[in-house]
């Protein structure tokens, strides 16, 4: 099943926040706070420990900043049980918010919605601005108790400001509707529109990225256009301001009056959610006696009940269709896909497109499909889970979870009631396991080798999500995992469950990663247990954080991180690293030579698209953007001698995000490594097939023109700086000159590719040409070839000449008369540099073949 949300609600992040959780005691005096009090975010915290009558329960952010605070009993005297629920969460902004991060000058909130959360206190939500500029992902949920005073603040905000824009909107516009139109992939359907670009704040660390000098985890401005292509396709592009590059490209696609339309698998159909003009089935209508039609209208009014009898929610109210006069909940079944194939149609899938629900024919059928879309809409008017990373895969499981207890509490003569699978009743079977997600190939923890890594499936929603419902189900059910047991808190209603998982989504925010959702669980639980809602008690609580602790939420999961940098070592045994070239030695610039695309960044010539500062030592580092049109644009080497006898290493950092398609290992622009042997004459060779630690993985796509289609290469999101190593050993004894080239198609950009510490280095003790050994004159019969040794860093150097591999007979000068039986053959020599005796190196350099005169 996938989802598409109805607006753009979170920033986004392949990697995931790591949080640690620090407990506060309201201190009895001055002493017992002094630690606390230093930044203006610690002196909130003692505060609020000082105005708390138990702990303060704090999850922090990779930066330091708190994402959930939990409270018991406060004491703001700012408020009292007659404030608003608005004016009191400003309130307690106003006295706490540094503790968040949203007391920065240039920071302001914007007040959105009250809820009143199942647990019984008012939500109060906020969205942020940084100097006027929407922030996306930048939101606040502020739980305020009945007396007014806090109950929790969980906050995913940014504190960057960025530069003004360059970029026109409308030449965004124009990118983002090329971006679609490619990613889309086939003519026909439904034309593309685009709304107007609206300019925000894109900051990563919204989601716990840690700042390094990642250019993707700089804040920065783009222009975020809504691409629409018929109710399945929903797409939002994020555009620097700046440079036009593309830095996301994001699928937004996730009833009581009911109104049921009947597509009847035609490949026609409106952008608009099905209304009461045309539906084959409104509110009071008999059954149709299609089991399509039927079962949408049905169990549409199944979900409807159950958010009604566990949180008081209208979901006509909340999700339903404009009218005019009224809303209603809108279905439409056997829908497909206007520009699909035939064979692609009955559609296979389902989905909430942000105003009504779309089936397959025969999606309809199983209640904790319906349960689960809808849920999709619940979420996207609450928490706003953006449908990217962790954040996305967080929507998908509590879309599963809350499905799930509807399929259970909505019993079916016959059904297994101990069935814990998803989609079980639809026409391909289950596709989910709520017990063992790994059954599907999904994760149970945080990790797992099933964790998915990379852009596919928006960062992996519908497979990351097997770690949430894991959690659920060992919640809910019990059941060891890790070495621990846990007791499942429910009866056969699921009633305690639901009412958690609820309260859950009505205090997340978009931002929220898997560590938010472990003390949302544990802080809605205690809420819950506070008041006895559900039955929910103490013991439930500690089965609870017993569960989120089993699933590992809180560790970051190894397979999102990058592997390890190739290391700048030497095998065992053979002798310590001597370096041949640094890039970062003398004059940078005067040691390549820079194609149409590189720069030495960050300081561009005029003409050239900003560039961001971005390096691994010192400030600069080499960079190309990435173009638009059809480019081959070379970083070249200036060429390095290599010793004979010793192993020889290219090693480089490097840094890119670079247009990828529609898979993850599908590349419409990147990067490759070729090397020329200069002693030879040979120019530049692909490099791909040589020995590499971390090399190029991905084949570049030969869909858009891109001259070095089906070439693997590097490509797609590095995910920051990561160490390569080329082995050399090919070329031991001659002078090779190495080089970088950006491939780029006919169309669209990633934010291009960073080069830095680019090193040439050999292993052992002993001589190394410093210049290597050459040949003069020309090679024609009764010429003179004359031979310069080079420059070694030691010893003293022995010449030895050759033809066609051979030895000549007391040719050991540094010249030699070419003869008639050189004819045809290349003329090589070899030079030999000893040092102490023992220590020897060498290095040969070879001629065109003879010629006659």
């Amino acid at each position: 099943m996938t989802h598409r949300t109805a607006a753009l609600g979170a920033a986004l992040a392949l990697l995931t926040a790591t949080f640690v959780q620090a407990v506060a005691t309201a201190p009895t005096d001055a002493a017992a706070t002094a630690h606390l009090v230093g930044s203006r975010s610690d002196r909130a915290l003692a505060r609020l420990a000082a105005e708390s009558a138990g702990r303060v329960r704090v999850s922090r952010g990779v930066d330091g900043l708190a994402r959930v605070v939990g409270v018991t009993g406060g004491r703001n005297p700012a408020v009292t049980r007659a404030t608003t629920a608005p004016d009191a969460a400003r309130a307690h902004l106003d006295r706490y918010g540094a503790l968040v991060g949203v007391a920065d000058p240039g920071t302001t909130l914007q007040a959105g919605t009250v809820t009143r959360s199942v647990s019984g206190d008012d939500v109060v939500r906020f969205t942020e601005q940084r100097n006027g500029l929407p922030v996306i992902g930048g939101a606040v949920a502020v739980d305020v108790r009945p007396d007014r005073q806090l109950g929790s603040v969980t906050a995913s905000v940014s504190r960057a400001s960025v530069p003004p824009a360059s970029y026109s909107p409308e030449a965004a516009r124009q990118e983002a509707l090329s971006v679609a139109t490619k990613r889309l992939g086939r003519g026909g359907g439904p034309a593309l529109t685009a709304d107007v670009p609206v300019r925000q704040l894109y900051d990563p660390a919204v989601l716990g990225v840690r700042r390094t000098s990642d250019p993707t985890t700089h804040a920065r401005g783009v222009w975020s256009v809504e691409v629409r292509g018929g109710p399945a396709f929903h797409r939002v592009v994020l555009v620097d301001d700046r440079t036009g590059a593309v830095v996301r490209d994001l699928d937004l696609v996730e009833q009581v009056d009911r109104v049921v339309c009947d597509n009847q698998n035609f490949n026609v159909s409106l952008d608009l959610a099905c209304q009461t003009a045309d539906a084959v089935r409104v509110e009071g209508d008999p059954a149709t006696g299609s089991s399509d039609v039927d079962d949408a209208f049905d169990l549409a009014g199944v979900v409807s009940r159950f958010y009604r009898q566990i949180g008081g929610i209208d979901l006509t109210a909340l999700l339903g269709a404009d009218e005019g006069d009224h809303q209603s909940l809108s279905s439409t079944v056997r829908w497909c896909d206007p520009g699909a194939r035939p064979v692609d149609c009955p559609l296979q899938n389902a989905f909430w497109n942000g105003v009504g629900m779309f089936y397959g024919q025969g999606f309809a059928s199983a209640d904790d499909v319906v349960g689960h879309e809808m849920t999709h809409g619940v979420i996207s008017h609450s928490s706003d889970l953006l449908y990217w990373g962790q954040s996305g895969a967080i929507n998908e499981s509590l879309a599963d979870v809350m499905g799930e207890i509807i399929d259970h509490r909505h019993h079916v003569p016959g059904e297994n009631r101990h069935s814990w699978l998803l989609g079980e009743d639809l026409p391909i079977g289950a596709i989910r396991s709520m017990k063992k997600p790994s059954r599907f190939g999904q994760p149970e923890v945080m990790t797992s080798k099933h964790y998915a890594r990379g852009q596919f499936d928006n960062g992996g929603v519908h497979i990351n999500s097997g770690v949430g419902n894991r959690t659920f189900y060992l919640i809910s059910q019990g059941g060891k995992q890790g070495g621990r047991t846990v007791h499942g808190i429910d009866g056969r209603s699921l009633k305690t469950s639901a009412t958690l998982y609820l309260d859950v989504i009505q205090h997340l925010v978009s931002g929220s990663d898997y560590a938010d959702l472990g003390a949302q669980l544990d802080h809605s639980c205690r809420a819950l247990a506070r008041r006895h809602t559900a039955g929910m008690t103490k013991a439930d609580c500690r089965n609870v954080h017993q569960a989120t602790v089993a699933t590992q939420l809180r560790i970051t999961p190894p397979r999102a991180k990058q592997p390890p940098d190739a290391a700048m070592t030497c095998p065992k045994g053979q002798g310590p690293v001597r370096v041949l070239f640094d890039s970062e030695k003398g004059t940078p610039a005067a040691r390549f030579d820079a194609g149409s695309t590189w720069v030495r960044a960050p300081q561009p010539p005029p003409a050239f698209p900003p560039v961001d500062a971005n390096a691994t030592s010192g400030r600069t580092s080499w960079y190309s953007f990435d173009p638009e049109n059809t480019t081959v644009s070379s970083l070249v080497m200036h060429p390095v001698a290599l010793p004979a006898g010793h192993r020889t290493y290219l090693w480089f950092q490097q840094w890119r995000n670079l247009e990828i398609g529609p898979v993850s290992h599908a590349f419409f622009d990147a990067g490759t490594v070729e090397v020329a042997d200069t002693s030879l004459g040979q120019g530049a060779r692909p490099a791909e097939n040589r020995p590499w630690v971390n090399g190029p993985r991905g084949a570049i796509s030969e869909l858009f023109g891109n001259p070095a289609g089906g070439r693997i290469a590097f490509g797609s999101d590095s995910r920051g700086y990561l160490a390569s190593r080329l082995a050399l050993k090919k070329y031991a004894g001659h002078s090779v000159s190495p080089q970088f080239t950006m491939n780029a198609d006919n169309t669209n950009a990633g934010l291009g590719w960073y080069l830095d510490d680019i090193r040439v280095y050999t292993c052992g003790h002993g001589p190394v040409p410093t210049v290597g050994p050459s040949v003069q004159g020309t090679p024609t019969e009764g010429s003179t070839l004359t031979a310069d040794p080079g420059q070694w860093s030691s010893g003293t150097t022995t010449i030895r000449w050759y033809a066609g591999g051979v030895p000549i007979a007391g040719a050991t000068g540094t010249s030699y008369v070419l003869e008639q039986t050189d004819l045809g053959k290349r003329i090589s020599v070899r030079v030999t540099a000893t040092a102490n005796g023992r220590h020897a190196s060498t290095f040969s350099v070879a001629t065109a073949p003879v010629t006659s005169t």
